[in-house]
């Protein structure tokens, strides 16, 4: 329910401001903290290495971020990781990268994928 700044009240759904009009997203965003790279590949060849695994899933890939490098320290290697976000999936194709995953490491936690908030506005207001 939304406020009424006037008098302080809560307003009935109904009497909702027309000026308000809401957007839901239909395609979804999802992103992993760190899936398992190379340290010696650009961020460009990763990123084309990620689309054509994506593809042979049959996930067709519009947008794809890369995020921050880390690594994981083991007893006796040291994991070099990226973190990617994957952009505009369709809600099948997003189950699909959560459930089956990307890469190596899954007991590490590499290439486990998990909804991302977006930064568009939920509504847009209209004057």
């Amino acid at each position: 329910m939304l406020k009424n700044s006037e008098s302080s009240q809560l307003l009935p759904p109904e009497e909702k401001p027309k000026h308000f009009l809401w957007r839901y997203h239909d395609r979804l965003r999802i992103c992993a903290r760190a899936i398992c790279g190379d340290r010696q590949q650009s961020e460009t060849d990763f990123l084309t290495e990620v689309a054509g695994l994506l593809k042979q899933m049959g996930i067709e890939v519009s947008k794809m971020i890369c995020g921050r490098c880390g690594e994981i320290r083991t007893g006796n290697e040291t994991i070099f990781t990226r973190a990617l976000m994957v952009a505009d999936l369709e809600p099948e194709e997003s189950v699909t990268l959560q459930q089956q995953g990307l890469g190596e490491g899954r007991m590490l936690g590499c290439g486990l994928f998990v909804p991302h908030k977006g930064i568009d506005p939920v509504f847009d207001v209209q004057e």
